[in-house]
C-alpha cells in the first residue's frame, strides 16, 4: 500500500529545485517535463488524501471545462471554417506541475488554443487550483 509519506518523498525527489541542470539538453528538457507531469499526478493524489473536498470541487470543475469543450468540438463538427494555424508551444524547462490548470495534456494542446470558457467557470477553477497549490505547499513545509 502507498502511504502519504511515500507520495510526499517521491513528490519532493521530482520536484526539488537541484534536479534543474545549470545548461539543458533536449534530452534533460523531456525528463524534466516528465518530472514534472508525475508530479502533478502526485499533486492530486496528496491533495485528495490530504483536502478531498479541494481535489472533489477541482475535479468536477475541470470535468466540465472538458464537457464544455467537447460540446464545443462537436458543435464545430462537419463545419468548414478553415485550417488555423497555432504556433507550436516550445518545451520550457520553467513549466512546473503547478502550471497545469487542468492537465498537462490539456495546457500543451495546441487545439485548445483560443477556447473561450465563461468567467463563472473559469474563476472557480483557478481558486481551487491555487487552494491546491497552497494545500500542498502546506503539506510540504509540515513535513520537513
Amino acid at each position: 500500500m502507498i502511504t502519504l509519506g511515500h507520495l510526499l518523498h517521491l513528490f519532493k525527489r521530482l520536484n526539488h529545485p537541484n534536479r534543474r541542470p545549470r545548461r539543458w539538453t533536449l534530452g534533460e528538457i523531456e525528463q524534466y517535463r516528465r518530472e514534472q507531469d508525475e508530479c502533478y499526478v502526485l499533486a492530486q493524489a496528496l491533495t485528495s488524501l490530504t483536502s478531498p473536498r479541494i481535489q472533489q470541487e477541482l475535479d468536477a470543475t475541470r470535468r466540465e471545462v472538458m464537457e464544455l469543450l467537447d460540446r464545443v468540438r462537436q458543435l464545430q463538427q462537419g463545419v468548414a471554417f478553415g485550417d488555423v494555424v497555432t504556433p507550436v508551444r516550445r518545451i520550457s524547462y520553467n513549466e512546473r506541475w503547478s502550471d497545469h490548470q487542468v492537465s498537462p495534456e490539456f495546457s500543451r494542446d495546441p487545439y485548445v488554443s483560443g477556447f473561450i470558457v465563461p468567467r463563472v467557470l473559469s474563476t472557480r477553477l483557478i481558486k481551487l487550483h491555487k487552494q491546491q497549490i497552497a494545500a500542498i505547499t502546506d503539506l510540504l513545509r509540515g513535513a520537513r
